[in-house]
């Protein structure tokens, strides 16, 4: 009876603890420099192709994301050709520096197909997208970087920094 009693004790300790958590809730802050009237579209890669829509004064948001995994974020305006982004955990605010990339960490998951999505999403966790971004940051507009050629580095594994170049 007694070791029952320990049984049902530790199940039920172990079952709320925070340890077997998946996700966690992560808020994420448009900058304030970004100016908007027509409201916001934000996309993820934890979620491909399941848009949150937000009003145009929002410029705070909270996702649900797997805890340690790059994930890409995404802010659309209207009439914007170029998002804001961000990559988590490297940052947590989206600016239009960073958007490019997120752009091309999205472009990525968005390339994988249903089969290889997990393996793909686990080979970009090794990349160094704070390197990354902090190269990019370095460009006046970033958007005038060869994002193909980029894309394509990283996904054959052969990326160096020298990949990262303007648009010929």
């Amino acid at each position: 009876m007694r070791k029952l009693i320990y049984i049902l004790c530790l199940s039920l300790v172990l079952s709320s603890c925070e340890f077997w958590k998946t996700t966690e809730s992560v808020e994420f802050s448009i900058s304030p420099a970004s100016k908007n009237t027509g409201g916001w579209k934000i996309l993820s890669t934890e979620v491909p192709g399941e848009p949150l829509y937000l009003a145009a004064d929002d410029y705070d948001f909270e996702l649900e994301l797997q805890p340690n995994a790059f994930t890409a974020v995404l802010a659309y305006t209207d009439g914007s050709a170029f998002p804001l982004g961000a990559i988590y955990p490297c940052t947590t605010i989206l600016n239009a520096q960073d958007g490019f990339a997120a752009d091309v960490f999205y472009t990525l998951i968005n390339l994988s197909s249903e089969e290889n999505a997990a393996q793909v999403k686990e080979y970009l966790n090794y990349f160094n997208w704070q390197r990354l971004m902090t190269e990019c940051r370095k460009y006046e507009n970033p958007w005038n970087l060869d994002k193909n050629h980029l894309v394509q580095s990283i996904a054959s594994g052969t990326f160096k920094l020298s990949d990262i170049r303007m648009f010929e």
